[in-house]
């Protein structure tokens, strides 16, 4: 179906067009979801295909931008065109036997969406293709009927013979799907039939009364293909299970019992082993092959589960001798490494013996064994000399070790890999074609007894009386459960090229032609049943091999069982051992780093009170310099020769240097802790003519984190502790004793004191290892410079 459209006209997109999206669903189905094809913006048609024939369908086309899809176009209803039937009519039967001559026919219409078209009318097609129980295959030739027809019987054949029969529909275009060919037969059988037969699961078997299995389902149709049910003489043939040709049970207990009347008194026997291309039984009985055999099974049992720990436990004891001789040739080698490196390499191998020896030890069994941790090495030339030959000599002492082990491994597996069916004592049911096949390969078949069920046989197995047993492949899938244990296992199936049938006898033995003919027309029918009454037999997910080889961890292993519970007890303790320390250890480093903090945090009003002391003698060697150059200053500036000027700063420090030195008077900074400081400011106030003292701030700390106290430095160069106040100054007071009466000269307006100040700007800077630019009083003296 081809779908074509316009695009959307100019001024409606809104946007940038995406493309088209076009829903479609079945018009009978308005509340069936859409389906949905979406194509680019440039594309205007779309071709479909895959749609139901003769069949109504809803379109509906809208664009789509980046914010979605926009109105859908107006619904349009496309039908699709007639066709063929593509179903045949349902139901087709017919009754097979039902008359000599005539066949009835029954089907109904062809379902619902299928008949793809308007039904003319149905068509039946009739072919012969057995006539006496000879193939006849004859021209076919066919019955139309109207429409409203759905049943049909067919007269004028011929009896005991075998037709095929077909309907299909027909429309205007032809003929449709055919139904399945149908089988139809006139009578040919009696109405009772006898049994002779035994049980082998899943080909025989009995479940309270009833006869189940593959060969009571195969042959019930047998003789319902081919006997059918004669409705206007005896009906229905009949399959009596129960009696034989003499009168007795049909099962039969023993295989022997059952070869004893098998013979043309009796109408069916079976299960009998045959080949394919086998028509005669005994020279004189028709034989009918039937299902092909898989096979016989080989089962073979493990050794027990103590072999290979034992087998390696006994190598590694047989080994001593090797494991000791490694364990000397390593002593020696560490000893001759701690005499050869000690002298040089004293940091691992120390110059004790005892201690040096062993770990030179530690080194050569490291390195013979290619693990090469690297926590020691030789240093010295010969060291290193010695190092390269009992490398090379301890790969061969430890390949030889390793090598005895494993060859421990290597026997038991490959000695029950080996095991093969010549000359092995094994098990089978005695008379059955698996003990035929172990005769004919030479095994030793049922040497302490004869086997007569599968129990008995998988008993002696389990129990490892005999080493296997064999048992046909469709059988042992039927007691799988008998040979799910692990130590069971099988080593092969042996294709002997034979299979099962039915024997037929009496004057049923014209029945041949037709049981062959349905064994071969049905034989995917046959064998889909066969499938669905067997059960594979479930393979051992490991090969013998490995499950010898990994025996050492069978859980069912006594030994395996021990070390288990020794490695699980060692495991826990060492968690509960491990957890103890873990919070051993982690209280003492608690308690470690307390301590370390508290020694710390009392060492920080040490170090602290260091670094202001030094910051104090610097300043006050700094303050006493400026004020001895401000002092002169002022001297030259005042016109004076010599004016008695005294600073009760420069008095104070004087007295203070007589009475203590240095170190006692800044050792009252060492009282300080807890706290940081940072100078903020330096500064010397201008002079003001006319005035009797000059003053400047000294120099005042801010904390940069809260604290307790405040460190000021009073004019005599003292620290002193004060409670911090930011309205607090220390001022230093400088008075000039002017004893003269001339005037005092004329000096400029604004004098050279800012040098003085620049000067102690910088210097305060320098003592606090800072530059100008990030000082907060640089404003002010770039304002004083500049005026200047």
């Amino acid at each position: 179906m081809l779908v074509k459209w316009r695009p959307v006209e100019d001024g409606f997109v809104h946007g940038i067009l995406l493309g088209y999206r076009l829903y479609y669903r079945l018009t009978t189905l308005p509340l069936m979801p859409p389906f949905n094809r979406t194509m680019a913006p440039d594309q205007l048609e779309t071709m479909f295909d895959g749609f139901l024939m003769f069949t109504n369908y809803t379109f509906q086309i809208t664009a789509f931008t980046s914010k979605g899809e926009g109105p859908l176009s107006q619904e349009v209803v496309i039908s699709t065109d007639e066709d063929v039937a593509s179903k045949s009519p349902l139901g087709f039967k017919l009754v097979n036997l039902y008359h000599m001559h005539e066949v009835p026919l029954t089907w109904h219409p062809v379902p619902d969406g299928y008949l793809n078209g308007i039904l003319v009318g149905y068509r039946i097609k009739i072919r012969i293709i057995s006539d006496a129980m000879l193939d006849a295959y004859g021209t076919q030739r066919h019955i139309d009927v109207d429409a409203k027809t759905l049943s049909y019987t067919v007269r004028g054949l011929l009896n005991f013979a075998t037709y095929t029969f077909q309907v299909v529909a027909v429309t205007k275009y032809g003929e449709g799907v055919h139904s399945p060919i149908l089988r139809a037969k006139t009578c040919p059988c009696e109405k009772y039939l006898t049994t002779n037969w035994y049980m082998v699961p899943p080909y025989t078997n009995r479940t309270g009364d009833q006869e189940t299995g593959i060969f009571p389902w195969l042959l019930n149709n047998l003789v319902k293909e081919c006997c059918g049910n004669c409705v206007n003489r005896h009906g229905w043939s009949e399959i009596l299970y129960k009696t034989d040709g003499y009168g007795g049970d049909g099962y039969k207990d023993e295989i022997s019992d059952f070869s004893s009347i098998l013979n043309e008194d009796t109408d069916f026997s079976f299960p009998v082993q045959g080949h394919s291309l086998q028509e005669k039984y005994a020279t004189f009985y028709s034989y009918v092959y039937a299902i092909a055999s898989p096979g016989v099974a080989f089962f073979i049992v493990d050794d027990p589960p103590d072999k290979m720990p034992n087998a390696i436990l006994e190598t590694v004891n047989g080994n001593w001798g090797m494991l000791l001789i490694v364990v000397i040739f390593s002593s020696i080698a560490g000893i001759i490494m701690w005499i050869l490196d000690a002298g040089t390499n004293e940091l691992e191998f120390t110059r004790r013996f005892f201690t040096g020896s062993g770990e030179g030890f530690w080194w050569a069994f490291i390195s013979m064994t290619t693990v090469g941790y690297g926590d020691r090495s030789p240093q010295s030339f010969l060291a290193r000399i010695f190092s390269i030959f009992w490398v090379l000599a301890g790969l061969v002492l430890f390949s030889i070790l390793m090598g005895s082990i494993t060859n421990a491994l290597t026997t038991v597996t490959f000695a029950s890999k080996s095991i093969q069916l010549y000359g092995t004592k094994v098990a089978a049911i005695h008379g059955s074609p698996s003990y035929r096949v172990g005769i004919r390969r030479n095994a030793k078949v049922n040497q302490d007894k004869n086997y007569h069920d599968v129990y008995e046989l998988q008993h002696d197995l389990r129990e490892r009386k005999v080493k296997g047993a064999l048992l046909d492949g469709y059988q042992a899938g039927s007691y799988n459960e008998l040979f799910e244990e692990e130590h069971i296992r099988v080593r092969e199936i042996i294709d002997y090229n034979t299979g099962y049938g039915i024997v037929l006898g009496g004057i049923h033995h014209r029945l041949q032609g037709c049981f062959q003919n349905y064994v071969k027309r049905k034989r995917s029918f046959i064998v889909d049943y066969v499938a669905s009454q067997i059960k594979t037999v479930k393979k051992n997910p490991k090969s013998a091999a490995e499950a010898q080889s990994t025996n050492l961890f069978n859980p069912k292993s006594p030994l395996f069982v021990k070390s288990m519970t020794f490695t699980l007890i060692l495991f826990v303790t060492s968690i509960l051992v491990g957890v103890c320390l873990h919070f051993y250890f982690r209280k003492r480093l608690r308690n470690k780093v307390r301590d370390e903090t508290e020694v710390n945090v009392k060492n920080i009003p040490k170090a602290t009170g260091e670094i202001l002391e030094s910051f104090c003698t610097r300043i006050s060697s700094l303050k006493k310099e400026l004020y001895q150059k401000h002092t002169n200053e002022l001297r030259a500036m005042s016109g004076l020769k010599r004016r008695d000027v005294e600073y009760d700063i420069l008095k104070q420090m004087k007295e203070d240097q007589e009475n203590a030195d240095v170190e006692n008077m800044h050792s009252s900074c060492s009282d300080i802790h807890d706290n940081k400081f940072t100078s903020q400011s330096l500064l010397m106030a201008s002079h003001s003519p006319g005035d009797d003292v000059v003053t400047g701030d000294v120099i005042q700390f801010d904390g940069v984190t809260p604290f307790h106290d405040v460190i000021g430095f009073n004019p005599h160069g003292l620290c002193t502790q004060d409670s911090f106040d930011e309205s607090v100054n220390f001022e230093s007071h400088i008075q000039l004793d002017l004893r003269s009466t001339q005037e005092p000269p004329q000096v400029e307006a604004r004098p050279d004191i800012e040098d003085l100040q620049r000067e102690a700007y910088l210097a305060g800077l320098k003592a606090e290892g800072k530059d100008e630019s990030g000082h907060p009083f640089a404003k002010m003296y770039r304002y004083l410079w500049v005026e200047k």
